[in-house]
């Protein structure tokens, strides 16, 4: 290597409200989350929520000084927003789906009919069943559904944020030797 240099970034954000259920806290205390699945954004009131719009880079964090608050209100930038932005993307929730099923080289995460077993996660669209996150292994925390279905999520976001990158910079896969 001649010598590292960081010549672009990209920001993904997945808007993944079937997934939320799966955090640490929904996980301990389901009863308190039940009433909250309610009221998760919708794909469009979050491409629209402000501080996404700082993040991906279609405003500058001053902006936010003249958008009304609360900023999470309804329609604080009214419909305006788009889900590209010259730092990254928001994509939605079918987009993340589609992307984590091609990073996975294991066939853990199985959209479909799958019938979830004792240790795996069962996958929501909607709040419908629509697959399974299934662990790795019974006694390898690492390998546990909920771990594995973060870094399946991690991977897939990461990749496409390398997409962008790559289109962004025009440079060529082949002559990229290091990513962070």
């Amino acid at each position: 290597m001649t010598g590292a240099a960081i010549h672009c970034c990209s920001l993904v954000l997945a808007h993944a409200p079937d997934l939320v259920r799966h955090g640490s806290k929904p996980t301990r205390s389901p009863e308190e989350f039940a009433p909250m699945l309610t009221r998760l954004r919708s794909f469009e009131e979050a491409v629209s929520y402000g501080p996404n719009q700082v993040f991906i880079g279609n405003m500058r964090p001053e902006d936010l000084l003249t958008v009304p608050r609360p900023w999470w209100g309804p329609s604080a930038l009214g419909n305006e927003g788009s889900a590209r932005g010259p730092f990254g993307v928001i994509i939605d929730q079918n987009e993340l789906y589609d992307r984590m099923a091609a990073a996975d080289h294991f066939n853990l995460f199985q959209l479909g009919s799958a019938t979830p077993g004792p240790k795996d996660l069962t996958i929501f669209r909607a709040g419908e069943p629509v697959g399974v996150m299934r662990a790795a292994h019974d006694l390898d925390e690492s390998l546990f559904a909920p771990v594995l279905l973060e870094n399946l999520a991690g991977k897939a976001t990461g990749a496409l944020a390398l997409e962008q990158l790559l289109s962004i910079t025009g440079l060529n896969s082949s002559e990229v030797e290091f990513v962070i």
